[in-house]
This record gives C-alpha cells, structure tokens and sequence, in this order.
C-alpha cells in the first residue's frame, strides 16, 4: 500500500512562531486570523521610532518597552511609527532604519508579529521637503519628476479642513492626485521597512470630496497592489476611525477592520470614573457595519477596535462632561492615566469585558504607550509598563493585560440535542473553561425540559430555532447535535454568518448535500469538521505509526474495521434519537451509515484521501420487527490498486466493537479499542501485546480540539480525520454502499 505520512500532515502541529493562528498572504486574512490579532492588539506609538519621537517628548526606555511586548505576547503592534508633522524626518535614513531593525529583531523572537504605520490626516508644510520618488511617480504611470510633494496641491480647493490643525497644517483631501501620491509614499515607505498593517486615521476628513468613496477605493487598491509585490506576506491589514460604522463601496469594505475611540462616559455621580454605553455619542459598539471583506468572506458587522485614544483635553476639566468626547475633561487615554493604578487596571479589566459581552465583533486595543495632554511626570507619555528601575515612569497595567490576554473561552451554540451524543458534553459543560455555552437551537419543549433538569443548564439559553439563536448569542462555532439530514440546514444557517460548525458522524445523508455543505464552507471560509469518537483513539495512532510510518508489518495489503453494538433500541437511547437515527431519510440508512462510516474514514484517513476504486456491499435487516425501515447489517468491500478493506458496521454485535486490523505483508497490528494493541510484525517474532496510553497530540477532547482549530492553534489538514476532504469521500463511499446493495453489483467510484 502507498501510503505516504509526515509530521507536518498531523491531526495537531504546535503553536509555534508562523502557526495557523496568525497566518496571512496575499490572498487575504481569515475572519479568525484577524481577530486573533485584535485579540492581542496594544497601542505602542514610538516604538519603532526611539530615537525620534513624536514633538519634544523623549523616549528613554526602549528597552524596557521590548521586554513588556515580548512578556504580555502582544501580537499586533498598533502606531508603531507615524509622522503627525514633521514629515521630513522621512529622509532622515537612520529614522527609517531603526525602525527596520528594531521590526527584524522582534521578528527574531516572533515571526507572527504585526507592525502598524499610521498614515494620518494630516500635513504640514514640510511635505515640500520630502522628494516625490521615482517609484511614485512610475507606479501612477506618471512622467518622472525631480520635485517634492506640494503642500497645496493637496488641499481641498474649497478651503475645506485647510489649517485645520494649525496654520500651515492641514487635513489632506483624498480627491487630489497629490494627496493620493503621498498616502502611496507612506504606504511604500512603510511596507519596505516591514510594517504589514496601516491605520489611515479619520478617513471621513480625508475623504472630505469622496462621497462615493471612489478616491478611497482607488488609493487603497493601489496601497494593496504594492503590498501584493513587496509586503512581507504580501498582505497589509489597513483599518482606519470610522465615525459611520465603515468605509464600505458598494457592498465591499475597502478596510480589513473598523476601528474607533472608546467613548467612555462619565458617571457624575461617582467622581472621575467612566462607563461604556450602547448609542453613546458615536461610538462604535453594535453598529460595524456588515460587507464582504478585502479577502473575500462576508460579515453582518466587520470586526473592530476599540481603543483609549488622544485628542486633546475640554475647555474644563475635572469636571463631567456628557455628551462630549472629552470624560472628565480629558481625551481617554489622559483620563485613564490620572486614575489610581488599581482604578486603572479595573477599568481595563471591565472594558474588556464589556465589549465581549455587549459585542463580540469588537476588540480593546490595549494602551501600552500614548501621548497624554494631562498634567504628568512621565513625559508626556503614558506607558503601561510595570513600574521599575528599567522604566521608572511605568503606570503597570502589564500583568492586568497579560492575565487579560490568556486564553478566553470559545462562545458555542449547539444545534439540537436529539442526538444522546449531547449528554456528555452537557455533563462536563459547568466545569469548562475552554467553550462557553452561549445558545442552544431545539424546538422540542419536552425535550429542553428534561435535559435542563438533568443537566442543570439555563433555559433561557434555548432558542426555537437555529437562526434566532445564532443571531441573539453570536457563537463562533456551532456544533450540530441534530439528526444527519439536518446538517445542511447547521451549515446554510451558519456558514454565511462565518460561524465554524462541527457535526457528529458521518458528515451528510448523502453526496449532494455534502457538496452543497463543501460549497458553503469554502465560500464563507469557515472550518467544517466531522466528529468521530474513534478518532481519539491512542491505539489507531500507535497502528499507524507501525503499519505506515515505521512499515513494521511490511507492504499494507488490507484492512478490517469493525462497529457497532446490539443496536439503538436494545442499548436504550431515546426516543427522540432513535426517531431520526432509524429513518432513512433523515438518517441516510441504518447501520451502514452510522457504523459503516467509522470504517470508511479510517480508512480514508489511512489512504491519505486516496479514493477508492470500487464499492461493494451487502445491507441486511436481520430485526425487521425493532428496524423495519433500514439495514441493521452491513459489509463494506473497498478495494484500491493494492490494498483491500473490509468494514462491518452492525447493530447485532453481541458486544460493542470498535477495532481495527491492519494487515501487510510480514505481520499485523490490531487495535481492538482505545486502548488494547495487538502487533507482530512478522512470523518469526512474538506477538506483543500493548496498553496504549499516550496520546501523539494536545486534547483527545473533541471540543477542545474545535475551539483550537476555531482560534487557530490547530491547523486542520486535509488529510485529518475531522477534514471536510477526508469527509466528503466517507460520504461518498457510503452512498456507493447503498447502491451497490440495492443493484447487487459493485459501484465503480470516479477519481474526483
């Protein structure tokens, strides 16, 4: 048997520097990837420009800084360098160059690391210092010039938002030629020092002539066109303040996430705190607005920031200040700096908090270094360092964000609980830290009431049907605990709502709704995972780490899988489980489909996806009295160029059997359960017997492994036994069966 495997092709690859989890190139970035990133987002302005910070502040504890990002495992780096004036520091080649070797140090230490420029609203003057480059010029197909950017040239001819900083500094209009060759100079000039993210500030003054956003669109194409040839990962993540919940162009967000200020509230009546609020002013909360994204996948809200942002201080202070931006008087960051450290770290604590609970669509961007206008002795910063000799003027919210951003629960929803599967994961479910039960979808009211009493969940969570609950709860995975022709309708449900969904075995009643389930998951780019008990099993590792890793038993030339019990009724499930499970609409068939499919994805899993070339089978009902609509018995003869396999899924067993047998050409392993082996590997040898106990991944807990292939930690191959690929061939194999039995002939399979 040609069977080929590799490490890198396992069922769980380590979190390690370029893991799944933050992995983005040039045909975009995952809806889970990007919010991994915003996860782990913290403000550092200056840190990649030391030496030369922003006006007269001083910037004396770099080093420091370097230690705090590398112990809270700060992921994304936001305003890590910006001009906001003083533009022409950008000839200065050693402001450039720090930053670049301060972005390939860190790199060092964490590949996966994101580094964001700013490109602000913003321009002064000293623009016309700052020499248009060739590349500009050329990359807009326009004659080369030897000149520098024209102040002027990048106002709004009406006068609009001219000086609207200070004289001599003014927002750029995006409508003009000039304004769009200098965001493209930023653009490039960032990207070449290695930076993979830009914040292009408030893009509705910048965008003060563009009401049809079509200057956006255009500019932003062409940032992304030169990302595409010479970003790291030929990928820029570009989000900007969106004041109206997005920059969206018909239909399409031009931004890769939204962001925006906190806008925090006082609380007059308990001086100096704050609060966040639903339709508070403008913010943000609950009004991102939906599109399909820059990498092609559709949301009804795009993921945002949220962020302790600094705009200056009110004509008073220290006094309430509703309905302004100013809290206290104060921009947000200024505020939260002059708050008692454990204020501080509360409040940080209840942000973080809010927003997952109010809207799961956004994300706090940590402040880790700011400009704040307050009265301080921490020049002019502030930083979130804990206080020490290396950064004195530290104001230690650093462990507050370290313990933050541990890992927090994946929201789950669960769709159904007919299938007596459900009773496991209800039992366990009080005591997990992994997944948060959010919403359950089932309309049988007799049903949640026995459950709830058993297992002590809140029936307020439950939902008559799937859709109100995705929508009331937000889950980022649902898993389907429903009959296996209801399957289709978890993914149409889920799958445009970019919600991964993981279904209890086999994936679908047949082939056309697997490829309908295939074409919905790969359109709206979510994980599609299939969950089989037998695919915890220490001993099928350790069989195939004999028979194909180690070729221990020689060539491969067959295979026996055998499942089952003495049946559904005889073994007491429900009513409400046997009444799908024994339908051969809703179930597909009986035995055959739910034991025949263990065989068929082991053995698919064995095949690396190799599909076999023909299928035959032989159904019996042998109890047409307790089963008198499906086979109670089936064998399943698959045979490949070398290799044949039998599986026998029954519900006649006198026993319960999930066992494996895999046989070549010197000796034999057998793996009579999770745990009992059998190997010899050849006639001259003695047989061994083993206890297999270890496990060659994390989790044997297939909720666990769920929300790590949701958050990214797992990277799922395609040749894994929880894959859409592997699952789309049991489907298929299964549906040969049936035919085979009914036509008494063996089914011949297509190479698709």
């Amino acid at each position: 048997m040609a069977i080929v495997y590799c490490l890198s092709c396992s069922l769980y690859a380590q979190n390690k520097p370029g893991s799944p989890a933050y992995k983005f190139d040039k045909n975009g970035i995952s809806k889970t990837v990007l919010e991994n990133y915003l996860e782990k987002s913290i403000t550092m302005v200056y840190f990649l420009s030391p030496d030369i910070p922003e006006a007269k502040r001083i910037y004396p504890y770099a080093d420091d800084d370097v230690r705090m990002v590398k112990n809270i495992g700060a992921k994304f780096l936001g305003r890590a360098i910006y001009r906001w004036g003083g533009e022409s520091r950008l000839n200065d080649a050693e402001f450039l160059n720090t930053a670049s070797k301060r972005i390939k140090m860190m790199h060092e230490y964490d590949p996966d690391m994101v580094f964001q420029a700013c490109l602000f609203e913003i321009i002064t003057t000293d623009v016309e210092k700052v020499p248009v480059p060739e590349w500009v010029f050329r990359d807009f197909g326009l004659p080369v010039e030897n000149r520098t950017f024209s102040y002027k040239d990048m106002l709004n001819d009406n006068g609009k938002m001219v000086n609207h900083w200070r004289e001599n500094s003014s927002v750029p209009d995006i409508s003009k030629l000039e304004s769009k060759l200098w965001f493209y100079f930023l653009a490039g000039t960032y990207i070449n020092i290695g930076c993979e993210a830009f914040h292009i500030g408030q893009v509705e003054l910048i965008g003060m002539n563009d009401p049809d956003r079509s200057h956006w669109t255009s500019i932003i194409a062409k940032m992304r066109d030169y990302a595409a040839k010479h970003a790291r990962r030929n990928w820029v993540i570009i989000d900007a303040h969106v004041p109206f919940g997005g920059l969206v162009k018909d239909g399409v967000s031009l931004l890769d996430f939204n962001s925006f200020p906190l806008r925090i509230k006082d609380i007059p009546e308990q001086p100096y705190r704050g609060k966040l609020e639903v339709n508070y002013l403008d913010g943000i909360y609950l009004k991102s607005k939906g599109c399909i994204t820059p990498s092609g996948w559709k949301c009804e809200h795009l993921p945002y920031l949220v962020e302790f942002d600094n705009f200056g201080k009110g004509s008073e202070n220290n006094v309430p200040t509703l309905n302004s931006p100013f809290i206290w008087g104060w921009d947000e960051i200024s505020w939260l700096s002059l708050q008692p450290e454990d204020y501080r770290n509360e409040f940080i604590r209840y942000a973080y908090h809010w927003l997952k609970e109010t809207d799961p669509d956004g994300h706090l961007e940590m402040p880790g270094c700011r400009m704040i206008t307050c009265p301080n002795e921490s020049s002019g910063s502030y930083r979130a360092n804990t206080r020490s000799d290396a950064c004195p003027i530290g104001y230690s919210q650093e462990e507050t964000i370290k313990a933050l951003w541990n890992k927090t629960p994946i929201r789950i929803g669960i769709d159904g609980l007919s299938h007596d599967h459900i009773q496991g994961l209800l039992r366990d479910m009080a005591k997990r830290t992994d997944i948060q039960l959010v919403g359950i979808a089932e309309s049988d009211k007799e049903l949640v009431e026995r459950l709830a009493k058993q297992f002590g969940f809140d029936r307020s969570i439950v939902y008559d049907n799937l859709t109100e609950m995705v929508e009331k709860t937000k889950p980022q995975g649902v898993l389907a605990f429903n009959s296996i022709y209801a399957h289709l309708n978890t993914v149409e449900v889920c799958a445009p709502r970019g919600i991964h969904v993981m279904v209890e075995k086999p994936l679908a009643v047949n082939p056309k709704h697997a490829q309908r389930m295939k074409q919905l998951a790969t359109a709206n780019k979510i994980h599609l995972l299939t969950n089989y008990e037998t695919s915890w099993y220490p001993t099928h590792y350790k069989a195939f780490e004999i028979a194909v890793e180690q070729a221990s038993i020689g060539h491969v030339n067959k295979v026996l899988v055998n499942d089952g019990h003495k049946g559904p009724v005889e073994i007491g499930c429900s009513k409400e489980f046997l009444a799908w499970l024994t339908d051969p609409v809703l179930n597909g068939g009986g035995a055959v489909v739910d034991f025949g499919c263990y065989g068929a994805n082991l053995m698919t899993w064995l095949m690396k996806n190799q599909r076999p070339l023909s299928v035959t089978a032989v159904l019996q009902t042998i109890k047409p009295n307790v089963y008198p609509k499906v086979d109670d018995q089936a064998t399943i003869i698959l045979t490949y160029p070398d290799v044949q396999a039998i599986l026998q899924g029954s519900w006649n067993w006198p026993v319960d059997r999930k066992d494996m047998e895999i046989y070549g050409q010197d000796g034999y392993v057998k793996a009579f359960n999770a745990s009992d082996l059998e190997f010899r590997p050849n006639r001259n040898k003695p047989i061994e017997r083993q206890k297999i106990t270890e496990f060659p991944f994390e989790t044997r807990d297939p909720y666990i492994y769920f929300a790590k292939i949701i958050q990214g930690d797992i990277e799922l191959k395609p040749t894994d036994l929880a894959s859409l690929e592997n699952n789309l061939i049991v489907v298929d194999i299964l549906d040969a069966a049936k035919q085979s039995a009914k036509l008494g002939k063996t089914i011949r399979l297509s190479g698709k």
